[in-house]
């Protein structure tokens, strides 16, 4: 009963927080708008300039690719005439998407965001879980992609709701791999989430992943053109600089050393991207090396599945896009998921400090990766190199060593519940 007020309370906070700014930008506020947003730690210098613009991305481009342009290279229909590289499959013929279904599909993605969290995710205990989801539900990070009405929301209420499927019983397992799938299609990043496949017994692993390659094989038979004039197309896109992920430090050194040396652009790249693969050994013999410090903490049994599947998936999710250099700075959101998981962590016996202050230090790292745009934004009214020198001196470690630790806590989650593990290391003990 204490957790459903504890939602309600959210649930109040977060829709009275939208319609604020929503009044804001409805009455011609928008210097308000924008300040307050900037403060916040939301980056919103772009021009032109609107309220979800990253879903009008998407309808800008089924607009235009319908009426015949090569929406991957050239997007006159987009506001800020971006080229667009995401899939434009799903968007049904018999819809006119204009610009006035932005703000509702905008409106509809933040509140079904919201209402997933706060009622699939959140598992508010006492005033103290009540304030770690709100500085989380609040965060720079979660206000950036509702703000944006950035496709990852969607990704995100997919994946919430997999999550709730995969804890029951066969056939909803099924619709739970299949809802992955559908967010794969959309975004290729969700793939990762299937790793969940793991978890299964041999024949319905077997079964899971034989489904899911013939389903991939189709969809790149079916969409091969698009996928192709994607991946033609990327190496034409601009810097972003607000795009962030493992290689971030690395592509930094890699642009100054070129800068200073334009004769050795190549021999740089060859040697930023080995220590780069480099970087990614190192994160993994590391997280083996911590794998006895989590061990107990880890294989507690007495664990809500569902949480224990958000886990996974948050997990899978960060690790994947953080090494692959995909965007943290929207699917920052996938660390809402891991944050019931490292709560109830409270409720074990610790025999030691670690283990005592283990859901404090964790949830705090998880916050504070949550608001580093709050920080950065501050620290660019004083000056861009402070910019610079925080991303590469304490953002980037800081995610480099929380991914380790989620990899150490993922391969012991790995031994301890995936039955084909266990039937290999019965295998080569037999040996």
């Amino acid at each position: 009963m204490q957790s459903k007020r504890f939602k309600w309370i959210l649930i109040v906070l977060g829709v009275g927080l939208f319609a604020a700014f929503a009044c804001l930008w409805l009455a011609g506020r928008q210097s308000l708008y924008f300040n307050l947003l900037s403060f916040w730690g939301v980056d919103v210098k772009i021009s032109p300039y609107m309220p979800f613009v990253d879903i009008e991305d998407y309808f800008a481009a089924y607009r235009c690719h319908y009426l015949g342009w090569d929406v991957f290279r050239k997007d006159p229909c987009d506001l800020m005439n971006r080229v667009h590289f995401y899939p434009v499959w799903f968007l049904p013929h018999v819809i006119d998407f204009g610009k006035d279904a932005t703000p509702l599909a905008g409106t509809c993605l933040a509140l079904l965001f919201l209402g997933s969290f706060v009622a699939l995710v959140c598992t508010p205990r006492g005033w103290s879980d009540f304030w770690v989801y709100a500085i989380a539900m609040f965060s720079p990070t979660c206000a950036l992609a509702v703000e944006r009405a950035n496709l990852d929301l969607l990704v995100f209420i997919l994946l919430v709701l997999a999550a709730s499927f995969l804890s029951r019983a066969a056939w909803w397992r099924a619709a739970g791999y299949s809802l992955i799938l559908f967010g794969a299609s959309l975004k290729f990043y969700p793939m990762a989430a299937m790793g969940l496949a793991l978890r299964e017994k041999i024949r319905p692993f077997l079964l899971v992943i034989g489904g899911a390659a013939i389903l991939a094989l189709g969809f790149v038979l079916l969409e091969r053109g698009r996928i192709a004039a994607v991946s033609q197309y990327l190496t034409d896109f601009p810097p972003l600089y607000f795009v962030f992920g493992g290689p971030a430090s690395f592509k930094y050194a890699e642009t100054a050393l070129a800068a200073q040396f334009p004769s050795r652009v190549t021999q740089i790249r060859f040697f930023v991207d080995a220590a780069y693969i480099l970087a990614i050994l190192l994160s993994v013999l590391l997280s083996f090396y911590w794998m006895p410090k989590f061990r107990r903490i880890a294989f507690s049994t007495a664990l809500d599945e569902k949480q224990t599947l958000q886990f996974w998936m948050g997990s899978l999710i960060v690790t994947a896009t953080f090494f692959a250099g995909m965007n943290l700075a929207y699917r920052g959101i996938f660390l809402l998921l891991l944050l019931p998981w490292l709560l109830s962590r409270r409720q074990l016996n610790p025999t030691s400090s670690f283990e005592k202050y283990f859901p404090y230090w964790s949830s705090g790292i998880i916050l504070l990766l949550l608001w580093v745009p709050f920080i950065t934004q501050h620290l660019m009214y004083r000056n861009r190199v402070w910019v610079l020198l925080f991303s590469v001196f304490v953002r980037d470690p800081l995610w480099w060593l929380f991914v380790t630790f989620l990899l150490s806590l993922l391969w012991l989650q790995l031994a301890v519940s995936s039955p084909l593990i266990k039937n290999l290391r019965a295998g080569f003990s037999r040996d």
